[in-house]
C-alpha cells in the first residue's frame, strides 16, 4: 500500500528522535512499520542498517558484563547480519556518492563482524548448538 510523503517523514522523524536518545532498537522497529513501497524505501533500509549496527555495537560492548554472555553474543551477531543486509540492499540504489557512503558503512559493519568473530572464538561455550547437536545426532 503506497502512502503519502507525510507518513514517511513522520516515521523517519520519530525513528531519528529515538536514535538521538540512544534507543536504536526502538528506532529500528519504528522503521519496520514504515511506509514501504514508497520512494523512500532506500532511505528506510539504509537507516535500518545504521540502527541495527548500533544495536549490535551496544551488545558487543555489553558482552563481558552481560548476565547471559552467550545470548548477548548471539544477538549481536544477528544484529550485525541485519545491518549488513539492509545496508547492502540500500547500496543497490542511489547515485555514486550515496553508494560510496553506504559502502563505508558496510565496511564499518564488517570490522564489527571481525570483532564479533574474535569474541566468539575466545568464548568458552558452543554458540550455535542445535537441538540435534545437543543430542549427539549428525
Amino acid at each position: 500500500m503506497a502512502s503519502d510523503g507525510h507518513e514517511y517523514e513522520d516515521v523517519l522523524r520519530r525513528a531519528d528522535a529515538e536514535a538521538a536518545e540512544g534507543r536504536y532498537k526502538e528506532a529500528y522497529n519504528l522503521l519496520g512499520g514504515g511506509p514501504w513501497g514508497t520512494d523512500g524505501d532506500r532511505e528506510l533500509r539504509y537507516k535500518r542498517g545504521l540502527y541495527a549496527f548500533n544495536v549490535a555495537r551496544e551488545r558487543l560492548s555489553e558482552f563481558q558484563g552481560a548476565p547471559s554472555r552467550k545470548l548477548t553474543l548471539v544477538k549481536a551477531g544477528c544484529w550485525l547480519a541485519r545491518s549488513e543486509a539492509y545496508l547492502s540492499s540500500a547500496a543497490e540504489e542511489g547515485d555514486e556518492e550515496t553508494r560510496r557512503q553506504v559502502a563505508g558503512d558496510i565496511e564499518r559493519t564488517m570490522r564489527e563482524q571481525e570483532r564479533f568473530r574474535a569474541l566468539a572464538q575466545g568464548f568458552d561455550e558452543a554458540l550455535f548448538v542445535t537441538n540435534r547437536d545437543a543430542r549427539g545426532e549428525t
